[in-house]
């Protein structure tokens, strides 16, 4: 199972898409409660948006077991957030460009699903 954080319409149908495309459902959880819902249900990975306002990695990665992966993707100016999204945790975390760019291609690689 995949999980999407993001609030964002634009984002979260375009990596709804590029998952379909490999074969790949991912939910989309708008709010850090609609998260904890489902990752309580069914563990899974996460893909994050960094700037969603709701944001906060220590929490979320509490969440999800260490088997399960979590990327988080935001603003190439935002190196701050960026940084500390590395420093709580996130397996992999890349500017916004870079996260479009790969996710049609290796989302399969980077979940191993």
């Amino acid at each position: 199972m995949i999980y999407l954080l993001s609030d964002d319409l634009i984002d979260s149908s375009r990596i709804r898409g590029f998952g379909a495309a490999q074969g790949e459902s991912i939910t989309v959880c708008k709010t850090i409660g609609q998260l904890s819902e489902c990752l309580k249900s069914q563990p899974g990975h996460l893909i994050a948006d960094l700037t969603h306002p709701e944001w906060d990695g220590e929490q979320i990665l509490s969440q999800i077991p260490e088997n399960y992966f979590l990327i988080g993707f935001g603003p190439h100016v935002a190196a701050e957030l960026l940084r500390k999204a590395r420093q709580v945790g996130c397996k992999k975390v890349m500017p916004r460009s870079q996260f479009f760019e790969e996710l049609p291609t290796r989302l399969a690689e980077w979940f191993q699903v």
